[in-house]
């Protein structure tokens, strides 16, 4: 059918509402949508057959194309509404502003007219993407993640997880094997980091190395709360050289010959003078026990 509208008729061819825009379906398993809308033809409501094209731009003028075209040849228009489904396919509604682009022809005759302005797809085309925070397309921003992953989230994941950023850490206990270099990993049993000591005090932590710098004495307090077999290591090159203080409840201890075993408790203590080194492993019961030591080293 067509209609008896002339070329200068469809120039004055307008929408004048949008009556709603449906996703196909309850649960978005699709990317088909359903699209209502009013034509009026020569200041009335159009009644006949049409043709209608549709584009998806991602700007209501001078944009770029994104979908398109779709032609729904011979649509059926009653007092001016009309009713048909659209489908784009995916990656059309990535979350971005898109505008759709309407153009009107009598059924297969002449060319197609634009009318304008574009209409703005609004939400509920999008429910064909995220019916819920459990479905997600696209690419989702960094800065838009936040909060703790819980352990539960990475059961059964096989993947590799890549933490590419200097701030990033893991806390707590772990089972398995790691890869790389090993370089900043801290309380490793047998793996000792050593740290550079420029002031004059520093708590020592486990499985750590520390170089005493400083001019005057450095004071080195052994760990807190270390594992069986953990190791500190001191060495001096200050001219003040070292201090090995203890925490409550601690002690050093070694064979009679070495004459290094410390009075108990905060009272007790190791000094080293300069250029001399030593390595205790703790043995439990608040108990460390000299491996080796070069220089002089007295016990208090």
């Amino acid at each position: 059918m067509k209609s008896n509208c002339c070329i200068t008729g469809w120039l004055a061819l307008a929408m004048l509402a949008l009556s709603g825009l449906y996703p196909s379906t309850a649960f978005a398993q699709g990317t088909a949508f359903t699209y209502q809308g009013q034509l009026n033809a020569n200041g009335g409501t159009a009644n006949g057959r049409y043709d209608l094209r549709f584009l998806v731009w991602d700007a209501p003028a001078n944009g770029n194309l994104v979908a398109g075209p779709l032609t729904n040849p011979a649509t059926g228009v009653t007092n001016g509404l009309f009713t048909l489904m659209l489908d784009f396919g995916p990656g059309v509604f990535t979350g971005r502003g898109r505008w759709l682009e309407v153009d009107v022809r009598t059924n297969g005759n002449g060319v197609f007219t634009t009318l304008l302005p574009f209409q703005q797809l609004l939400p509920v085309p999008y429910a064909v993407m995220a019916n819920s925070a459990s479905n997600l397309l696209g690419t989702v921003p960094a800065a838009q993640l936040s909060g703790t992953l819980p352990s539960s989230a990475l059961a059964g994941y096989s993947g590799t997880v890549t933490l590419t950023n200097s701030g990033n850490s893991f806390s707590g206990s772990f089972s398995g094997s790691f890869g790389g270099s090993g370089a900043g990993l801290t309380n490793l049993p047998g793996t000792v980091v050593w740290q550079n000591v420029a002031g004059t005090s520093q708590q020592a932590r486990p499985n750590t190395g520390y170089l005493a710098t400083n001019a005057a004495q450095v004071t080195i307090t052994l760990p807190t709360s270390p594992n069986l077999g953990d190791i500190v290591r001191v060495s001096g090159i200050g001219a003040g050289g070292w201090k090995i203080a203890q925490n409550s409840g601690q002690s050093i201890v070694s064979a009679a010959f070495l004459g290094l075993t410390t009075t108990p408790g905060t009272a007790g203590y190791l000094n080293g003078s300069q250029k001399s080194t030593i390595e205790l492993q703790y043995v439990g019961t608040g108990q460390f026990m000299p491996l080796s030591y070069l220089g002089t080293v007295v016990a208090y």
